[in-house]
């Protein structure tokens, strides 16, 4: 089985990235770089101030996100907590925590963030 993930997507979903990085206040060229991406880097202190330290630790074993521009596990992880917390509708119906939850950038995470995106507001580096 073949897993669709953000950055295989790119020819796919460049507007989706675009518009990332549109939301994120970030340069707009449709492109995150593999290693390492401003666009990421704001989404990381996003999602750092968003679920907070006490959250973090217990997902990820570290009370904050490194801000280093790449969209890892532990990226996903934090992105995915908070879609379940505010946004439990974007998780695919049937699902619990531990399929949701698994630090992939899956075509769910993915189209979970596009929903995220087109409820945002550009330029405010944070979703919803």
């Amino acid at each position: 089985i073949y897993t669709l993930s953000l950055h295989d997507a790119l020819p796919i979903f460049g507007r989706t990235v675009a518009r990332f990085q549109q939301v994120m206040g970030t340069p707009i060229d449709g492109v995150l770089d593999d290693d390492g991406s401003v666009c990421i880097e704001a989404f990381q202190r996003f999602l750092n101030g968003a679920v907070g330290p006490v959250h973090l630790s217990n997902l990820i074993g570290a009370p904050a996100l490194e801000v280093d521009g790449v969209d890892g596990e532990r990226t996903w992880k934090a992105f995915q907590f908070l879609v379940w917390a505010w946004h439990r509708e974007y998780v695919p119906a049937g699902w619990d925590w531990g399929d949701w939850i698994d630090g992939v950038d899956g075509p769910a995470t993915v189209m979970a963030l596009q929903r995220a995106l087109n409820a945002s507001t550009a330029g405010t580096g944070r979703l919803w």
